[in-house]
């Protein structure tokens, strides 16, 4: 095979996979992390969602639908507590009333859009480099021109649209408090 042949085989394959890494980070991106408690955990499990909660302001979902964003949130095994932070009036409700509670995390954000947009752009990059250098140059060295293609892809990817995007998106936490008739899960 020439290197003309070689250089559109690759950038056909590269069309494809960019194709796939774009679809899948759609997917992906918008990270949530789920974590379900047990009606009847332990006080170290809920020991440990409550230091997660701790100076956080998360949105509390109620079983009939209702939302309200709170801060210093409180899971205990009878009910949940926290304040409402517009009025700082403290609000308490049954924990069987609470379907979950989701804390936004834009940091962790940034950082998983940096990674998913440094994954896409050293592929997308090296695969584009490699291809366009190695179509045109008689003496390639492959490797070093998809290696050169993917760090200048996925600097660029990750800091230029990665940062900005998964800070405006930012991370879930989303922690499912499972109702007493719905108690299939022990975990954390």
């Amino acid at each position: 095979l020439g290197g003309a042949r070689i250089a559109s085989i690759t950038e056909e394959i590269m069309k494809q996979q960019s194709l796939i890494i774009i679809t899948l980070s759609i997917f992906i991106f918008g990270c949530t992390h789920t974590h379900k408690i047990n009606p009847r955990s332990s006080a170290t499990i809920l020991a440990e969602l409550n230091q997660q909660l701790q100076g956080q302001e998360g949105t509390i979902f109620l079983t009939d639908m209702q939302e309200f964003v709170g801060s210093s949130i409180q899971v205990r095994n009878d009910s949940v507590f926290w304040v409402e932070p517009s009025q700082g009036e403290h609000k308490r409700i049954s924990r069987s009333e609470v379907r979950k509670i989701i804390l936004l995390k834009r940091g962790r954000g940034a950082l998983e859009g940096l990674g998913i947009f440094a994954l896409i752009g050293g592929v997308s990059g090296g695969l584009l480099t490699a291809s366009y250098v190695c179509g045109r140059v008689e003496d390639c060295d492959t490797g070093g021109a998809f290696l050169d293609g993917a760090i200048l892809g996925a600097v660029g990817a990750g800091v230029v649209f990665g940062l900005p995007i998964g800070a405006a998106i930012g991370s879930r936490d989303e922690y499912i408090l499972i109702a007493p008739t719905d108690s299939t899960s022990n975990k954390y």
